[in-house]
């Protein structure tokens, strides 16, 4: 700013000096419009510095409330993946801390237990290898939701025999309600991968409802339908993300991983996701599988 100045000041030197030399002796004669001249120049030139000033302070608090804005953006964010993270390590644990607790347990009863009767020798046999699979199942879905790629093991599978398993697979834990199974259809998937998708659609289902669980299976489509609180039309577009929990029935057991899994496997099969719900109603989730 200093040499702006400067420079404004060697201009009217010259500017005066000019006038001196072209005018001669007249110069001191006109002397006061020359004056007159320069405040007028002075002043439309302090007037200048001071908008380019102001305009530059502007964009500088621009420059800095659009910084500020970005890290609390960015602060928010972590602050989020830390939730996520934390809710996620705690899930972890609460679903690896039961199967492991049986097999512990069942290991320990069977060598402890010399004179067992073979029966219940292999009905604990039966819990170690049960609980063994879920903890594959539950490795299977982090890998999933970590994006680890897949290869899609293709065969024709029979979705109500599929669906049939997932309810055989949820009754312990479920005991009041039921998957009630309608229809039959065939589809060319990879069956544990699908198998996944309606385990994970069901148990959703069991969670959010008091009530009987309904499976439609039609030619093109499957359907799982409860009479659940429902789920408003905002949170219907956060439900497949990574880690997401609804606020209301935030599961400590859950890893939030549930139908980010699904939308992904559907995704590698080429179906098509669908859901709808309405409050106090109950929603309708499934995939499509042929046009």
């Amino acid at each position: 700013m200093l040499k702006i100045f400067a420079l404004f000041t060697v201009f009217l030197a010259v500017l005066f000096g000019s006038f001196w030399f072209i005018l001669g002796e007249i110069f001191w004669q006109k002397v006061y419009i020359l004056l007159f001249i320069g405040i007028f120049l002075t002043m439309l030139f302090a007037f200048i510095v001071f908008e380019l000033l102001s305009l530059q302070s502007i964009r500088v608090r621009e420059v800095l409330d659009k910084k500020q804005s970005k890290l609390k953006r960015q602060s928010a964010k972590i602050r989020l993946r830390n939730y996520q993270l934390e809710g996620l390590l705690g899930g972890i644990s609460h679903e690896f801390k039961n199967p492991l607790a049986i097999i512990k347990t069942s290991a320990q009863t069977i060598k402890g237990g010399e004179n067992l009767d073979q029966a219940i020798r292999d009905k604990f046999i039966d819990k170690i290898i049960k609980n063994s699979d879920k903890l594959d199942k539950i490795i299977n879905r982090l890998r999933i939701g970590f994006g680890e790629n897949l290869v899609l093991n293709l065969s024709l599978v029979e979705l109500s025999k599929l669906c049939s398993q997932v309810s055989e697979d949820l009754a312990s834990k479920y005991q009041n309600q039921s998957i009630v199974i309608s229809g039959s259809a065939y589809v060319k998937a990879d069956a544990d991968m699908i198998y996944q998708v309606l385990f994970n659609l069901c148990e959703n289902a069991l969670k959010y409802s008091q009530n009987d669980v309904f499976v439609e299976i039609l030619q093109d489509r499957v359907l799982v339908k409860d009479s659940g609180s429902g789920i408003g039309d905002y949170e219907i577009k956060l439900i497949t993300k990574k880690f997401y929990k609804s606020g209301e029935k935030n599961w400590n057991s859950s890893l939030g991983l549930g139908l980010y899994i699904v939308k992904y496997i559907l995704k590698l099969h080429k179906f098509e996701f669908l859901v709808s719900s309405q409050i106090g109603v109950g929603s309708e989730f499934g995939f499509k599988f042929r046009d």
